[in-house]
C-alpha cells in the first residue's frame, strides 16, 4: 500500500520531482508506516528526505499527541529512519511535556509539601542544635569520667606497687627476723654452754 503524497514523485523519466512534508498527526503515522515497509535503500532516503523537511517542532508535537501503541511504532520507524539521536530528542521532547504536566498538576500539592519540609527542617535543626549541646556536655563529662578514671588507674597503680615494694620489704624483714632468731637462738646456746 502506497501513499502517494508522502513518497516522491517520479517522472517517467525516472527524475525527482518533488518531497512532500509531514504536516499531520496521520501524517506522521503513514510515514511510520512506510518506513517499515520500504525494501530499498532509495525508499528510505526518501523517506528521511520526508521527515527532515518537515517542522521538528510540529512532528514533536503529533508524537506528543500519540497514543502509546502509535508511540512505540513511531519509535522503530524514527530509530530505523533518522537514526538514536533524533530519536533521543523525540523522547526527550516527550518526557519533558510529561514533567511539565505532572509539574502543572501539583503545583499547589507541592508548595503545600514544600512548607511543612521547611517547617520540618526547621524543627529538625533546631533539634539538632540541641542535640549538638547535649552532645558537647555528654563529651566534656565522658572526658571528665576518662581523666578521672585514668587518675585512679595510676594511684591503684602507684598503690599496687607501693603495696609490692611493701611486700617485699616484708620478705626481706621476715628474712632478717629469721636470721636474728637463728642467732639469737645460737648465741643462747653458745652462753649456756
Amino acid at each position: 500500500m502506497e501513499i502517494k503524497h508522502l513518497t516522491t514523485a517520479k517522472h517517467m523519466k525516472g527524475e525527482l520531482i518533488m518531497l512532500k512534508r509531514i504536516e499531520s498527526k496521520e501524517d506522521m503515522l503513514q510515514w511510520s508506516k512506510e518506513v517499515n515497509l520500504v525494501c530499498k535503500p532509495g525508499g528510505m532516503c526518501d523517506l528521511q528526505d520526508i521527515f527532515a523537511r518537515s517542522a521538528a517542532k510540529e512532528l514533536k508535537t503529533y508524537f506528543i499527541d500519540m497514543t502509546q501503541n502509535e508511540k512505540e511504532l513511531l519509535v522503530f520507524s524514527i530509530s530505523k529512519a533518522m537514526g538514536s539521536n533524533t530519536l533521543f530528542e523525540f523522547i526527550k521532547s516527550y518526557s519533558n511535556h510529561r514533567v511539565q504536566i505532572q509539574l502543572n498538576a501539583e503545583s499547589e500539592e507541592n508548595e503545600k509539601h514544600w512548607s511543612a519540609i521547611v517547617k520540618k527542617e526547621m524543627d529538625f535543626e533546631t533539634m539538632k542544635q540541641g542535640y549538638i549541646k547535649i552532645g558537647e556536655k555528654l563529651t566534656n563529662q565522658l572526658t571528665d569520667i576518662k581523666n578521672d578514671n585514668d587518675t585512679m588507674q595510676k594511684t591503684i597503680s602507684d598503690q599496687w606497687n607501693e603495696i609490692q615494694n611493701k611486700e617485699h620489704e616484708l620478705e626481706e624483714l621476715s628474712e632478717e627476723n629469721k636470721r636474728l632468731t637463728a642467732f639469737e637462738s645460737h648465741i643462747k646456746t653458745l652462753l649456756n654452754k
